[in-house]
């Protein structure tokens, strides 16, 4: 522990106000800021809805639904696994260049499932697989960003973060 203890001048309330306002006119934190509920929403929706498609619509019993998890999740597992360990060897950013094609790919994936509904479960599994590794490649970069975009308070760039998402998945 430090021996002085420092003082940390206290600012009106309405600075934090003005400190919103600067963070929300900014175009570049904006526009990282509301790419992340582009990201995650399709796992989001997966959790939301795969219940609904798989047991109700597709009369899976509560084993194959289980079952069904399993690769989404490991997607997503691996996709942040992958990002550990590629992340030194890359320009910062670059993972978000791989993740979101592969995320692409596993929307036409699914694409081909809703077309030719023979394949529909394995499209369904495989193409939503695909997204949360893209997913898992990306999101936490584009998160970094989107905090290092202000230069801010991170407190209150995090916070300003947090409720933008918050508010896009309402």
């Amino acid at each position: 522990m430090p021996s002085q203890q420092q003082t940390v001048t206290r600012q009106p309330f309405i600075y934090l106000f003005d400190d919103f306002k600067r963070i929300y006119s900014d175009s570049t934190f904006l526009g990282l800021t509301l790419a992340l509920p582009l990201v995650a929403m399709p796992l989001m929706l997966w959790i939301a809805l795969s219940p609904v498609m798989l047991v109700d619509e597709l009369k899976l019993s509560s084993v194959q639904y289980g079952l069904a998890q399993f690769p989404i999740f490991l997607g997503l597992i691996a996709g942040n696994i992958v990002l550990i360990k590629i992340i030194d060897r890359l320009t910062l950013g670059r993972t978000i260049l791989i993740g979101l094609p592969i995320m692409l790919l596993g929307t036409l994936v699914l694409m081909v499932g809703a077309i030719w509904q023979q394949y529909l479960i394995p499209c369904l599994l495989l193409g939503m697989t695909l997204i949360s590794f893209g997913e898992g490649l990306s999101f936490s970069v584009i998160y970094r960003f989107a905090l290092m975009s202000s230069p801010v308070a991170k407190g209150t760039v995090a916070a300003a973060v947090s409720m933008l998402l918050m508010f896009s998945f309402s």
